[in-house]
């Protein structure tokens, strides 16, 4: 007498099985497996007579950032080290970000490079970006012919 295996009744089950084995496999693969950098989001904002970046960069104090301009390109830089382990204590999941980041902007042509302040207050980096006043924007008429 022959029994019948599970597989026998669902013919798909062994496919599915070894598509699931291979994804598996190739997910837990550290070349493959999601880097736990830190990439602080920032928004620009541009206001009559500066423009504004802010950063978010929570647990970090002025001193573990560093800001450079260089050729009107703004760096930002630094690094939120992970927090240290002790050994009576287990870590069951980890979700926060760490490690080295960079981020750099662009800033536009009326800039001020020269006047560029910054303050950081509730784990949010504030650049604060004077416009150059010697060459406001004009308005060009425009002459129409017939």
């Amino acid at each position: 007498m022959h029994f019948l295996d599970r597989n026998d009744y669902y013919p798909f089950n062994q496919l599915r099985n070894e598509v699931n084995s291979v994804f598996q496999r190739f997910f837990e693969d550290p070349f493959f497996k999601e880097t736990r950098t830190m990439l602080p989001p920032i928004n620009l904002r541009e206001e009559a007579n500066r423009f504004i970046v802010e950063a978010e960069l929570p647990g970090l104090s002025a001193k573990d950032i560093q800001i450079d301009v260089n050729d009107r390109v703004l760096t930002i830089r630094g690094e939120k080290k992970s927090m240290e382990q002790k050994e009576e204590h287990r870590t069951h999941l980890v979700e926060s970000r760490y490690g080295s980041f960079q981020r750099s902007i662009t800033l536009p042509k009326n800039a001020n490079l020269d006047q560029i302040t910054a303050e950081h207050k509730r784990g949010i980096l504030y650049i604060f970006i004077p416009k150059d006043q010697a060459a406001p924007p004009r308005q060009i008429d425009i002459k129409e012919y017939d």
